[in-house]
Order: structure tokens, then sequence, then C-alpha cells
């Protein structure tokens, strides 16, 4: 296995971990996102991202999950797939947590 398909492979194993079909799933740009403006929460992990939502006004609620890029990561293929492990465990737990305890994280963005 190429680094190169690495992510692809990591990404497949955590959808199929999770039970999420993919295999129709093609990505999108935010403005190609159908009826945005209903969303009531978007999950960033970057300022790139946030930046790239209009700036109108909303009430969407918007968390940023800060996640270093895997992807970029240099190393061994056994680093590499543990810093794509760490980035799966950690928006796992943050996914759950916003489930569970909604109020708290929205709470947490206010307080940012």
């Amino acid at each position: 296995t190429s680094a190169r398909s690495l992510p692809a492979l990591l990404t497949r194993r955590a959808a199929e971990d999770a039970k999420i079909e993919l295999s129709r799933a093609v990505p999108k740009a935010i403005h190609q996102i159908p009826h945005i403006d209903h969303y009531q929460v978007v999950v960033t992990l970057d300022q790139e991202a946030y930046r790239a939502f209009p700036k109108q006004p909303t009430k969407i609620v918007f968390l940023d999950w800060h996640v270093d890029d895997p992807s970029k990561m240099e190393g061994t293929k056994e680093e590499k797939e543990k810093a794509y492990e760490a980035a799966y465990e950690f928006l796992k737990a943050r996914i759950v947590e916003l489930m569970e305890h909604p109020f708290l994280l929205l709470c947490e963005r206010l307080r940012a």
C-alpha cells in the first residue's frame, strides 16, 4: 500500500467500523451542499474550512474541532496509521459527546 492510498484505506476502514456506507459518497464543496442554511450545527476541522462558509446572518452554530491533518504527517506507515487512528478517535469522541450532551458543546462555542 502506498502512502498516497493510506488515507482512503483508513477512511474506508473507519466508515466500515461505524457501519457507514460510502460507496456512493462524493466529496462536495461548501457551495454544493443544498440547503446549508437549514443546518443547525457545523463542525469545521481547521480555520480554512471555517472561513469558507458564507458570512451571512445565520442561526448555525459553528464548532471548531481543530485536528492535525494526518495526510500531511511525515513518518513510517505505522506512524501515519497511528496519526489517522488518533484523529479518528478524537473526532469519534467529540461526535459522541455532541450527541449525548449537545448543550455543553454549544456552550463551549459561546465561551470561545
